[in-house]
């Protein structure tokens, strides 16, 4: 059997990747598998444990593999990505990776970098950004090595993706992640109606835990203007999500048992918020699935 080499410089064309998304958070998952799709990848799989991952990898000779990290992963990324590495398979080993968080920090980069990472990808993510990555890892490929103290992709190679500093040495002691993303340029638009709006919402959250006693008050209020805000900007996608995201808030208040809840569906509600926020209009097939999948989701939380 011919197998190509990952490591190889190629032509980026998204109708021959083979890419697996992995990460224990199934709406994450099928985000970025919807992302995907729209940007022209037919062959994509979703891996929800190590051993659905490790099976998918062998089954579908994958070429690029994302990994969604983040605090409530039910995987310990860093072991995982070391476990990739040293698969005794060659080409399966030496996979591009590019992990996927909200919460990216140096300190992230670091232990990545270190386990085998090639690139980074913060999330809220537009397609443009995952293209970017992906063009990374196809195009200019960073060279492999295999040594007793480090498998993995070459750390040396200078990388605007997780640029730290200007001389690229510890001693820049740089704090944060410079790059600043197609997405991520649109959230920090303040004059944006949207961006105000969302704003809000993210702000009257933190008074579920900070001042319960007024964030009914204050979250009715907030979402209340981000529904007019969609309805004038026409954002069908965005005004769904709100409303189921509304619908169970309602949940919480009045039921503090619930409240057990409140954290993952926080977190979860503002996540698909920001994404539809960067992913373009023109996307419409793929801003209503992200809706859609949020809607399902809630309802399914609710009925539980």
């Amino acid at each position: 059997m011919n197998i190509e080499d990952v490591r190889r410089k190629r032509r980026y064309d998204p109708r021959n990747l083979r890419s697996v998304i992995a990460g224990s958070n199934r709406f994450n998952r099928n985000l970025m598998l919807e992302i995907m799709r729209t940007l022209g990848a037919l062959q994509v799989e979703g891996a929800k444990c190590e051993n659905s991952l490790f099976r998918i990898m062998d089954e579908q000779r994958c070429n690029a593999l994302f990994i969604e990290w983040s605090d409530s992963s039910d995987m310990d990324i860093v072991e995982m990505v070391k476990k990739v590495r040293r698969l005794h398979d060659d080409n399966l080993r030496r996979v591009p990776i590019i992990a996927i968080s909200s919460q990216l920090t140096k300190e992230m980069v670091i232990a990545g970098r270190n386990a085998g990472v090639d690139e980074f990808l913060r999330r809220p993510c537009s397609p443009s950004d995952v293209e970017k990555r992906l063009r990374m890892v196809i195009e200019t490929p960073r060279p492999f090595v295999d040594s007793p103290v480090y498998i993995g992709p070459c750390r040396r190679r200078s990388n605007p993706a997780d640029y730290h500093g200007p001389r690229r040495r510890d001693r820049d002691g740089a704090s944060q992640i410079k790059e600043i993303s197609d997405a991520e340029r649109q959230l920090v638009n303040k004059k944006a109606p949207m961006s105000v709006a969302l704003a809000r919402v993210k702000m009257a959250c933190t008074l579920l835990s900070t001042d319960p006693k007024n964030a009914p008050i204050r979250m009715r209020a907030a979402m209340e203007k981000a529904r007019q805000t969609a309805r004038q900007e026409n954002d069908i996608p965005f005004l769904r999500t709100l409303q189921s995201f509304e619908a169970f808030m309602e949940v919480i208040i009045h039921s503090p048992s619930n409240a057990g809840d409140a954290r993952f569906v926080l977190n979860t509600g503002i996540t698909t918020l920001e994404q539809l926020l960067v992913l373009p209009r023109e996307y419409d097939s793929a801003r209503e699935t992200v809706a859609n999948a949020f809607s399902d989701a809630i309802q399914r939380r609710m009925a539980a």
